[in-house]
């Protein structure tokens, strides 16, 4: 709820969609006045999400569309985990210059748990499967 439905803030949805997804959104106001509680800036649109189960499929992430969900890459890369098929997410290098090599660090936390996963030099492919998941991370 009272989640932030600008176009610029919801970069995953189109992502989870693609890979088969079921998501319901319900726009609730315009925005947020001052006072009132985060989850979108005054004057933005503002709603609720409700994922429900479905079963994902692999696609493939890359190009400008990685802009808008370079955060979240951590998140689409867990949901290919689960996917039938092959995820693959290309365009992101710039995950590899902050405090640390985050595609070299999500690549090996899923393999630490089983999932097949490839590192890529501006991405990684992940290769989901149905089979139990554990391990240390």
């Amino acid at each position: 709820r009272d989640v932030g439905l600008n176009p610029t803030r919801t970069g995953l949805l189109p992502v989870l969609l693609r890979m088969g997804g079921t998501v319901e959104a319900r726009r609730t106001d315009a925005g947020r006045g001052k006072g009132e509680p985060a989850g979108a800036d005054e004057g933005e649109a503002a709603g609720e999400l409700r994922a429900l189960p479905s079963t994902l499929r692999g696609t493939e992430v890359g190009g400008g569309e990685v802009v808008g969900l370079i955060d979240e890459i951590p998140v689409v890369a867990t949901l290919a985990s689960r996917a039938e098929g092959e995820t693959r997410i290309t365009g992101a290098g710039e995950l590899r210059v902050k405090e640390t090599d985050r595609i070299r660090a999500l690549t090996e936390n899923l393999r630490a748990v089983g999932v097949e996963a490839e590192e890529l030099a501006d991405g990684l492919v992940v290769r989901g499967s149905d089979e139990p998941l554990e391990g240390r991370v």
